[in-house]
């Protein structure tokens, strides 16, 4: 058993469990270091005791105070010499993803799939990755399984039936600690990329067909810049005629609204931009941004907004004692979102949350924008 999070804190150690005592005992490992995290996926042990870590969310220091960052990274663990080997780290670019639970390694041992989605998000999708273990690179060769992940006991698995040469897929959804729904998909395999399979559904075309295709696309195209000079050459002539006031009030144009960086737009579509102008509003999950609003309502004149409130208002069905974890969770979330937008931070003083003086006593409005 490798890593994960609790007390507030992300892990990095390693566990054997010992059947004849039914207890679990601390393996130390040398080689290169894992940071501490948790939604990192892991291959079964194959035929040398090799074992592959990917991915997950954490820091280095382990303490969720610091925050957190996701890590596409490649560990190969060997349970017999206990050393441990970082393969590759890649840089995706693309909205940020973890790892279900497993790995599975392909048959020529060149591949390995995963199941990942955005788990900051509480209505989310998986989507099945295959990744090169030799230098990282990766496609996505499946469709979108639409989860819900708002609870931190939801539980992902990807799993390979040998016999029936398909993928199956587990999605335990939790609604209460008590309570879950579980579904099950299947993907024949060996998946493909969707512009893979397009290209399998066109028929085979002839030489002669592609001749005449090619002398067809020749002819439109003559034909469309004829028509391109024709009309172009009315415009001018129309343009010609007319007063040069009416020519003005042609060419006028409505200027469109900036998006400012540094900026929270409230009203319509809730939107938000860092101090680099990059749209960061899908790391507002609903709960995020609720928090957040009632912070922001409640920050007039350095008032504030106590904890115990907030659990209130964000869990009604829970008894405040219980909604600690998650609280601080979801605080510490919110944190770290804004701390890439300048000119407003999150303080806690006086047992109460307050949207930072930086923010409230030079607040800038630009029509539905608080930056």
């Amino acid at each position: 058993m490798f890593g994960g999070y609790g007390s507030f804190s992300y892990h990095k150690d390693f566990y054997k469990y010992i059947e004849a005592t039914d207890t679990w005992q601390k393996i130390e490992f040398r080689g290169d270091t894992i940071s501490p995290r948790f939604f990192a996926g892991s291959s079964q042990a194959d035929e040398h005791n090799n074992v592959y870590i990917f991915g997950g969310y954490g820091n280095q220091s382990g303490n969720q105070i610091v925050g957190g960052k996701h890590y596409y990274d490649l560990y190969r663990v060997n349970l017999t010499d206990r050393t441990i080997k970082k393969c590759w780290e890649i840089n995706p670019g693309e909205e940020p993803f973890v790892s279900a639970n497993n790995l599975i390694i392909s048959k020529d041992k060149k591949y390995f799939y995963a199941l990942c989605y955005p788990h900051e998000k509480p209505k989310t999708n998986l989507r099945l990755y295959k990744f090169s273990i030799a230098d990282g690179s990766y496609e996505i060769v499946s469709g979108t399984i639409p989860v819900t992940s708002e609870r931190i006991e939801s539980d992902f698995n990807l799993f390979y039936d040998t016999r029936q040469d398909q993928f199956i897929c587990t999605a335990q959804e939790f609604v209460s600690p008590a309570q879950s729904a579980v579904r099950i998909y299947t993907l024949t395999a060996p998946p493909v990329s969707q512009q893979a399979y397009l290209n399998s559904q066109k028929p085979e075309s002839s030489g002669y067909n592609n001749l005449y295709r090619y002398l067809g696309g020749l002819l439109l195209f003559g034909l469309a810049v004829f028509a391109w000079f024709r009309i172009r050459k009315r415009k001018l002539n129309a343009i010609n005629e007319t007063s040069e006031n009416e020519n003005a009030d042609v060419m006028e144009k409505k200027p469109k609204t900036e998006k400012k960086p540094n900026a929270i737009y409230l009203l319509g579509e809730f939107t938000a931009y860092n101090k680099a102008g990059k749209d960061i509003s899908y790391l507002f999950s609903p709960k995020i941004k609720q928090l957040f609003i009632l912070i922001l309502l409640n920050s007039k004149n350095g008032q504030g907004v106590v904890s115990k409130r907030i659990s209130s208002i964000l869990w009604p069905d829970k008894e405040v004692a219980k909604t600690k974890n998650i609280k601080g969770v979801t605080i510490n979330h919110l944190r770290n979102i804004i701390a890439d937008i300048e000119g407003i931070e999150l303080t806690f003083l006086n047992n109460k949350y307050n949207h930072g003086e930086t923010m409230l006593s030079n607040p800038v409005y630009d029509r539905h924008c608080l930056g």
